[in-house]
């Protein structure tokens, strides 16, 4: 039997949900081998003829990780390598250098998260990424994004949006006073717009409340100061980092969904609040806009601006009948474009496998 090496982070997350069904999938025609790194406690429905692996290191980046690849692929020989993140670059390396026949990239980031990459640094992943056969992105904005940042030919790039399970989850009432934010509190996912755009908000509603799902002590410390300094802090609820069933939850009960990013190359916290039939407001910025229809399944606004983002918010809240015909729309789309037994059938024909 053919093998099958696929490399991601067994924890709960939807990275790590979708790239357990592509396991399970290939499973199904394979011998597949999970390799993990910073492996956590987790409820992923793994088929139980997949072997899981670790590591050597926290991140596979040092020479003992390589060794380690170099092994695995002399033993099994596998006819396929599925990459992520940082294991991209032993495993495109490995496989290049032992000939594996399918040596295939995920791409998940955009390079405007990387302004601060020097030209070696470039030069050396252009050079990885060039030993793929070939690259997957999740947007139109990041397939052409890894072209030109890393000057790739175009061909050997295919589109495969992430995906998620419908949850389980029985929907209760709408807050209609409940706006939610999921995410790292990193500069680029643009909190601090939310945050300017509340004022204005809160005038004409001032029971509003927004649930903050996501952030470290210190990145709740500086945005709390922000906060207390626009007057808004009491209509904050920082909550910090949750599972990944309790956040769907509270996106489930959320009058609307709030996405300020800068930039994305594609959002799972859309796709994830569309699972639930909650609208978004997103920035009108790469990955999100190729997901959210403006007027249909929630509203754009350029990014970083606030009072854009306070309009639509008022707009929203004002309708609830448009409201409601957005929730409709939002699951639609998550169960034509983004669900994910559809997703991974798609990869199999991608792929060949």
């Amino acid at each position: 039997m053919k093998t099958v090496f696929i490399a991601f982070t067994l924890k709960d997350s939807s990275v790590a949900e979708f790239f357990t069904a592509i396991s399970n999938r290939l499973a199904q025609d394979y011998k597949v081998i999970i390799i993990s790194y910073q492996t956590e406690k987790h409820s992923l429905p793994l088929d139980p003829q997949i072997e899981t692996m670790e590591w050597p290191s926290k991140r596979p980046t040092k020479l003992k990780d390589l060794f380690f690849i170099g092994r695995l692929v002399y033993k099994y020989k596998p006819f396929m390598m599925i990459s992520n993140f940082a294991a991209v670059n032993f495993f495109l390396l490995t496989g290049f250098l032992f000939g594996i026949k399918k040596r295939i990239s995920w791409y998940h980031t955009h390079s405007s998260a990387h302004i601060t990459e020097n030209k070696f640094n470039l030069w050396r992943k252009s050079m990885i990424y060039k030993l793929a056969t070939k690259i997957v992105t999740t947007s139109a904005a990041a397939k052409e994004d890894i072209s030109k940042h890393y000057n790739l030919k175009e061909k050997k790039i295919s589109i495969l949006p992430n995906a998620v399970i419908e949850p389980k989850i029985i929907k209760g009432d709408i807050d209609p006073l409940k706006l939610i934010f999921v995410g790292r509190l990193h500069p680029a996912k643009g909190f601090e717009v939310l945050i300017k755009a509340l004022p204005k908000v809160i005038l004409k509603y001032p029971q509003l409340k927004v649930e903050v799902l996501g952030g470290g002590p210190q990145e709740i410390q500086k945005f709390t100061k922000m906060a207390k300094d626009l007057s808004v802090l009491n209509h904050l609820n920082f909550k910090g980092f949750t599972s990944k069933n309790k956040f769907i939850e509270e996106l489930a009960k959320a009058y609307v969904c709030v996405v300020p990013s800068y930039f994305e190359a594609f959002c799972y916290v859309v796709i994830e609040s569309f699972s639930v039939a909650t609208p978004v407001i997103g920035s009108d910025t790469t990955g999100v806009a190729e997901i959210i229809e403006d007027g249909i399944s929630g509203y754009l606004f350029q990014p970083g601006n606030y009072i854009e983002l306070s309009e639509k918010l008022l707009k929203l809240l004002d309708n609830p009948r448009q409201r409601k015909e957005m929730a409709a729309n939002t699951f639609d789309t998550f169960k034509d474009k983004f669900e994910l037994c559809k997703i991974v059938e798609n990869f199999m024909e991608l792929t060949d496998a």
